[in-house]
């Protein structure tokens, strides 16, 4: 497997969802995670459950563009601190939405194919971080390609 790519849709503005990617107060909301996070090139970005055996220390944030993107350079001990790349796009859903942010997270290693361990491992990791980032926004809506016409993902005063 060469990559991991997971995608889900929250019912707010590309700011909201952008900070609920990077600011440890909302992650520790969301997840059962303790984080740490500088939002900065070169800060930063560990995410720690020592029930779950998971820590990034020493992952850091390559690049980012605010309300954009965010390029980490992760590691886990789980995989002896190999490197990892982690690319997360937040972008709205439709050029039309204003309250409807799609993220897109693309996982890799930085320089040969997934195992089947880490893929499967980390396909599973970040199924269930953007599964709990979606029901802390949402609660229980999925939001389809349907509802893309409601007013209230437009911005529309209803």
């Amino acid at each position: 497997m060469q990559f991991v790519h997971k995608t889900t849709r929250l019912s707010c503005d590309l700011g909201r969802g952008f900070r609920m990617l990077t600011k440890s107060d909302f992650i520790e909301k969301h997840s059962n995670f303790k984080a740490n996070i500088e939002l900065k090139t070169g800060g930063s970005f560990v995410l720690e459950n020592d029930e779950a055996a998971v820590d990034t220390l020493g992952s850091q944030i390559l690049d980012y563009e605010r309300e954009k993107h965010l390029h980490i350079s992760w590691k886990d001990k789980k995989f002896s601190n190999e490197a990892y790349d982690l690319l997360i796009r937040v972008m709205p859903c439709r050029s039309d939405t204003e309250y409807c942010t799609e993220i897109h997270l693309i996982f890799k290693h930085a320089s040969r194919m997934l195992s089947e361990e880490e893929y499967g491992y980390f396909s599973d990791f970040f199924e269930v971080f953007l599964e709990n980032i979606r029901l802390y926004q949402n609660k229980e809506w999925v939001i389809q390609d349907a509802d893309l016409n409601m007013s209230y993902l437009k911005g529309s005063v209803l």
